[in-house]
């Protein structure tokens, strides 16, 4: 019966091997390593349940408007990061060309309204990838031709990641759309 108790507690709670040689080891040592541990199940991330929170893009503006971003604070004698974070807020980006949108640097501020870094609503820019993650991304749909176009519902929610395709760290300058997921649809 110790053994079994045991072996309940010991069960993996969510490991990982980090390559195919780790794996091999772990396998070795411990052939049920993988095998997950029901008092221990997988944390769901948090989900950004604020609507007033969720980036907007305009059709008629081709704009897409931010409220919050978390980003890298940068040392003061060189444009590298710190490794610590900031929230800034109202990050617009521009339609420019293809896939690609411009960074409206001028809007943007240092947030002084106490918003939390990590809060699972913000942008966040993660320096060693040069990726701009954007949690939700309203686009409505619109109806009409241009330039009588009006946009409204249903609106599609998306996950947005935008590259970085600029070598100045400093000035986010032009983002490319790298991957965009449906997540979901008001109507």
């Amino acid at each position: 019966m110790l053994l079994g108790v045991s072996s309940f507690f010991l069960s993996n709670v969510g490991l990982v091997a980090y390559d195919a040689a780790q794996e091999a080891i772990l396998n070795q040592k411990d052939p049920i390593w993988k095998t997950r541990n029901p008092s221990c199940p997988a944390a769901e991330p948090a989900k950004c349940k604020d609507p007033a929170k969720h980036a907007k893009y305009s059709i008629a503006t081709g704009r897409v408007s931010i409220p919050f971003t978390d980003l890298p604070t940068l040392r003061e004698d060189s444009p590298y990061a710190t490794g610590g974070m900031a929230v800034f807020k109202n990050l617009r980006l521009q339609f420019f060309a293809n896939q690609d949108f411009k960074v409206v640097t001028s809007t943007v501020t240092p947030d002084t309204s106490k918003e939390p870094v990590g809060d699972p609503c913000h942008a966040v820019y993660t320096y060693a990838t040069r990726t701009l993650k954007i949690p939700k991304v309203e686009v409505p749909s619109i109806t009409g031709t241009f330039p009588a176009i009006t946009e409204g519902k249903p609106i599609n929610i998306y996950e947005v990641t935008l590259q970085h395709i600029e070598t100045n760290p400093v000035d986010l300058g032009i983002v490319q759309i790298k991957d965009a997921t449906l997540i979901e649809t008001i109507q």
